[in-house]
């Protein structure tokens, strides 16, 4: 998460600018994709066991937005009690969750911990699922950014509003959870590509001993018919170059 909030940084420099960043993430980190494939698995399950054993209905799935930071609905958030289907958790509650399970972390090889994904960005991707409220609190409770609100106070203390250097700078935009509308430039829709005609497949084909016949006797009727019309002497000929190149010399 340090290394994404630097390269977040980037987008712009000069304070009298603004920048926006925009993370694109794997369809399998996201929550309700997760939660699709653990009810299909489910369902898959059910379906196996079943004493009938009936298949399963088919379900058709929507590919949901690997964009982070697209609103997924437009108009202007509104600070509620709740964000998506969860209620907005406290920033000890969201610290608490970054931690990483010390038992896991003992269970899991070094190689299968590298494939999986850091908790804190897992809540970055999920924010408006898991009840954060906003994609700009992960950072904060990461790098306890509260704890530094009053340095610039600190650093020029003849002024009312502190060191002009130091202190932190609010954006007009904060995320697509806050400013949807900011975002929805950035929304694509992903078309489905056209379904393939339906056409036939054809086995594989062995020749059998009825075909391997047929080719012997194509081979001996254009014997037959290159030595009534050219002679045996251009047929001799040709069935040595013949054997030549089969046999490499």
């Amino acid at each position: 998460l340090s290394a994404l909030w630097q390269q977040f940084g980037h987008a712009v420099r000069d304070c009298a600018l603004q920048g926006t960043a925009l993370l694109f993430a794997e369809k399998e980190y996201f929550d309700d994709v997760r939660e699709d494939k653990r009810k299909r698995q489910e369902r898959k399950k059910k379906a196996t066991s079943a004493p009938d054993n009936k298949p399963a209905a088919k379900c058709c799935l929507t590919d949901s937005s690997t964009v982070v930071s697209i609103a997924q609905g437009g108009g202007q958030a509104t600070s509620s009690d709740s964000v998506g289907n969860a209620p907005i958790v406290t920033d000890a509650q969201l610290r608490e969750s970054m931690r990483p399970l010390a038992s896991s972390m003992e269970r899991t090889s070094r190689q299968k911990r590298e494939k999986e994904l850091d908790r804190a960005m897992d809540l970055l991707i999920n924010a408006n699922d898991r009840g954060t409220g906003c994609r700009r609190k992960v950072f904060d409770v990461q790098f306890d950014n509260k704890s530094a609100d009053s340095s610039h106070l600190i650093c020029e203390p003849s002024e009312a509003e502190g060191c002009s250097h130091c202190a932190p700078i609010s954006p007009n935009v904060c995320c697509d959870i806050h400013h949807p509308l900011a975002f929805s430039s950035f929304d694509t829709v992903v078309p489905q590509p056209p379904r393939l005609p339906i056409h036939s497949r054809l086995a594989k084909y062995t020749m059998g001993p009825q075909e391997h016949k047929l080719c012997e006797a194509l081979e001996d009727w254009r014997d037959q018919k290159t030595v009534e019309i050219y002679g045996r002497s251009l047929h001799v000929e040709q069935f040595d170059e013949h054997a030549k190149s089969r046999s490499g010399t």
